[in-house]
């Protein structure tokens, strides 16, 4: 007797054997009947993979026999599955500008344009060092972690189908240094594991944002002295240069 317990991520179409029956889906039974010495029975199975990865199979065989060699009766094949699925990113920053110590927000888009659905989709963000956190990252499914000081946020989210799409929100505060480096870039990038993408090109976005300093009401003044002053004698300048807030 043959069995093999499928791999729960695929779905059954068909067995065929060359001698005895089969029957089930989930899992495949069949009864083989005598096979003589030397020689071997066929059973073909087909299944549709349902998702990319790794596919685990393993089936084993029984008999009213005495076997003397029973660490035979199993066997395992591993399969590699690829999806073909164009998955995409955008990323936007919101606003552009922004003045220090103001939040400044990154919205990442990660879509999975087809043909199929695609699992083990990583998203990787860098941001400038010059900001710190307001608030941890988000994702509207998965899961998301930030590598600080390293200024990367990773990102798990699991599947997605065709069609579908999955959002990041980071939000930052820009510090002083911020300013004198600006415009601060964001990077994102997606992958997926066991993935054939056939537009590789919009697999990375970035961004640039401008950071300004605070805003002040600058007012200048100037003093004279003397006024009146003969020709040929010296006039005294004082000029004042005040911040009038607030920042």
């Amino acid at each position: 007797t043959f069995t093999d317990s499928l791999p729960s991520e695929t779905s059954f179409v068909s067995v065929s054997s060359n001698q005895g029956s089969c029957s089930g889906a989930t899992s495949v039974t069949c009864s083989l009947g005598t096979i003589p010495g030397n020689a071997s029975a066929r059973v073909e199975i087909v299944v549709i993979a349902n998702i990319n990865g790794i596919l685990t199979n393993t089936a084993s065989v029984t008999g009213n026999v005495i076997d003397p060699i029973p660490g035979d009766n199993t066997a395992t094949t591993v399969t590699a599955v690829y999806s073909n699925s164009d998955l995409a990113v955008t990323i936007s920053d919101t606003p552009d500008p922004v003045s220090v110590e103001n939040p400044l927000s990154y919205s990442i888009v990660v879509t999975n344009n087809g043909p199929s659905g695609a699992s083990g989709i990583n998203l990787r963000l860098t941001h400038s060092a010059y900001v710190y956190y307001a608030s941890s990252p988000s994702s509207s499914q998965g899961t998301c972690n930030s590598l600080w000081p390293r200024a990367e946020v990773t990102c798990d989210l699991g599947y997605l189908a065709s069609g579908s799409s999955a959002t990041v929100n980071l939000v930052v505060i820009p510090t002083w240094q911020a300013a004198y480096h600006s415009p601060i870039a964001g990077g994102a990038t997606v992958t997926g594991e066991y993935v054939n993408d056939p537009n590789p090109g919009n697999n990375t976005a970035t961004s640039a944002t401008w950071i300004g300093r605070s805003a002040w009401d600058l007012e200048v003044s100037i003093t004279d002295s003397p006024d009146p002053v003969p020709a040929g004698s010296d006039i005294t300048y004082i000029v004042t240069v005040r911040n009038n807030g607030p920042g």
